[in-house]
């Protein structure tokens, strides 16, 4: 299957980093899907998975239609959560709008950070759960 360049930057960037590429993430992007889910998967995603992931949507082009990242129940913390919300406020095109982060290992510490980016002018983000 050939893949469109946004998943190829992606694939590269987990085989580098020695990362699980989520296949999941691989088919949204190549189907121009505007949902990424990663709930409920059998090997859960941990920081260095999602800083790959956060990589990608920093580099998501003009044309991109991922509106919404669901990550519940995976086992990244502090370090992933703050790549992915550097990588949403710092996508010119803002294309993220809803981020599902429930059932993880966020500490108190990451509240903080996902407040004071919400506060942000250019975030983008619409809604949020942590539930």
């Amino acid at each position: 299957m050939e893949h469109c360049d946004d998943a190829l930057r992606y694939i590269d960037l987990c085989n580098s980093e020695d990362a699980e590429c989520a296949i999941e993430f691989v088919e949204a992007l190549d189907e121009g899907a505007r949902v990424a889910n990663f709930a409920q998967r059998d090997i859960p995603l941990n920081d260095n998975d999602v800083l790959c992931i956060a990589s990608s949507v920093r580099q998501l082009g003009e044309g991109a239609a991922l509106r919404m990242i669901n990550l519940e129940e995976n086992a990244f913390g502090l370090p992933g959560i703050q790549a992915l919300l550097d990588a949403i406020e710092a996508n010119p095109f803002h294309f993220i709008r809803e981020l599902r982060l429930g059932r993880n290992q966020l500490s108190d510490e990451a509240a903080v950070l996902i407040a004071h980016t919400l506060t942000k002018n250019g975030c983008g983000l619409k809604v949020l759960d942590l539930s």
